[in-house]
């Protein structure tokens, strides 16, 4: 069926236009795939039960994630349909337009099964190399004929397995597509090596914050029955709190052992605000609208990014300029899953920027610096303070305002606040420089790919 919206008629035609510098065949994705299938739509937990699944959030750009593992059971016909195997090609088939149809190659030898939102494609080895055919659609190239054939409906950017079955690609001699493939493994293993030191960078910031507040923590108690189990008395029943994970230890994890005074944050904040809610009507899909900040632009760095984003209509924000995010600002993620809500950014960007109710916005007094303030509520976030101190309701948790005035943190002198907090900002920005100049080798492979196909 023929296509007339703008976006396909112009990336195609600019696409096809591209292409006849190539000196290879060229092949609609069909022509090699013996298998095209979409994955799972069986409810996983992160209950470590059955067989780990693969989501979207796992696939990264010719590679994997697995800081973020859920589990599903399934009968053992449904294994079978749903296994992943050596070679395998898994797509994103549905996200932002950043993300959609990325790829990467399946490697592992465990089992594993893959989630709806992807789309698992097997070729012929005989005449082509998975990895020369994701190498091929993550170059700039290959990601314009994505960015052509992939659709948005309802705030969402989809691609289907018709679509990736047309997508067209280069066949050159199998020689050249293990030229291909060397390579893209090479560059993958480069990229991994710089951004696991950049990580090791960051994973020492709670040891360096923890030694500058003066804390030594306790050895952690093996888990047994006993130590999920606590006591309580009929007034605190009655006028606290009785969640076990809240009574069973110590809530702060001997982080309360501070050279500091240990005091409510309520005390010294001027202000905590959470932001509003956006339905699908308060939405503007083009690029004119204002960015909302939700808890996925919280990143995995605790920076703030923008790979994925939602915008608002501004006629649809009733007081904006008391909605709008202040410099200075620290945005706190109330609502998420146990494990991540209280993870924090601190907010100094220019242009004019909302949030959505997940997120509560944070004003601190002079006596209580906010890149502190910041790096406090990430180490308790990591160090499961919140996952202890937080509400829990229909899968979701949260952390209100009165509980947030409540919680307790260290003080130092203000001038020692901003002496932790300049030293470990020193940290990060050595550890983006390391995830920059990961990223630009990667990129520069890329090209160098894109040149080799062509020619």
């Amino acid at each position: 069926m023929t296509r007339w919206d703008p976006n396909y008629v112009f990336l195609f035609d600019k696409f096809i236009r591209a292409l006849k510098e190539c000196k290879a065949p060229l092949v609609k994705l069909r022509r090699v795939a013996t298998f095209i299938q979409y994955g799972s739509s069986s409810l996983a937990t992160k209950t470590p039960v059955g067989l780990p699944i693969v989501r979207m959030n796992n696939l990264k750009d010719d590679d994997w994630n697995f800081n973020d593992i859920k589990y599903i059971l399934l009968p053992k016909k449904e294994q079978q349909t749903w296994t992943l195997n050596k070679g395998d090609i898994l797509f994103n088939r549905t996200n932002s337009k950043e993300l959609v149809g990325k790829c990467a190659v399946w490697s592992r030898n465990d089992k594993w099964v893959f989630a709806s939102y992807l789309i698992r494609v097997v070729l012929d080895g005989n005449k082509m190399l998975p990895e020369f055919a994701t190498a091929f659609l993550s170059t700039k190239l290959g990601r314009m004929q994505i960015d052509a054939v992939s659709r948005q409906i309802a705030g969402m950017t989809n691609i289907n397995s018709e679509e990736i079955r047309a997508f067209i690609l280069p066949c050159p001699k199998i020689g050249i597509q293990k030229q291909v493939k060397d390579l893209i493994t090479e560059a993958v293993e480069k990229r991994k090596k710089t951004e696991q030191q950049a990580a090791a960078l960051l994973a020492s910031i709670d040891d360096f914050l923890l030694s500058g507040l003066g804390v030594v923590l306790p050895r952690q108690d093996d888990e047994t029955i006993q130590s999920r189990m606590f006591k309580t008395n009929w007034q605190k029943v009655t006028s606290g709190r009785i969640d076990a994970l809240y009574n069973q230890a110590p809530i702060y994890g001997g982080i309360e052992n501070t050279h500091y005074p240990f005091v409510p944050l309520g005390i010294h904040t001027q202000y905590m605000q959470p932001g509003f809610a956006a339905g699908r009507s308060d939405q503007d899909e083009t690029a004119a609208g204002w960015i909302q900040i939700r808890p996925t632009n919280i990143g995995e760095n605790r920076d703030l990014v923008f790979e994925k984003t939602i915008r608002i209509l501004p006629n649809s924000i009733k007081n904006s300029e008391r909605e709008k995010i202040k410099d200075g600002e620290v945005l706190f993620n109330n609502t998420n899953s146990q494990e991540l809500v209280g993870k924090s950014a601190y907010f100094n960007l220019e242009r004019p920027f909302f949030c959505s109710n997940h997120i509560t916005r944070i004003c601190s007094k002079p006596t209580l610096h906010p890149v502190f303030l910041t790096h406090i509520f990430n180490l308790y976030q990591r160090r499961r303070v919140f996952y202890k101190y937080c509400i829990n309701w229909n899968n979701q948790s949260g952390i209100n305002n009165d509980l947030l005035r409540r919680l307790h943190i260290p003080l130092p002198p203000i001038e020692k606040q901003k002496q932790i907090a300049a030293e470990i900002e020193q940290i990060r920005q050595q550890a983006r420089f390391m995830f920059a100049e990961a990223l630009n080798q990667f990129e520069a492979t890329k090209k160098e790919i894109e040149k080799l196909i062509l020619s």
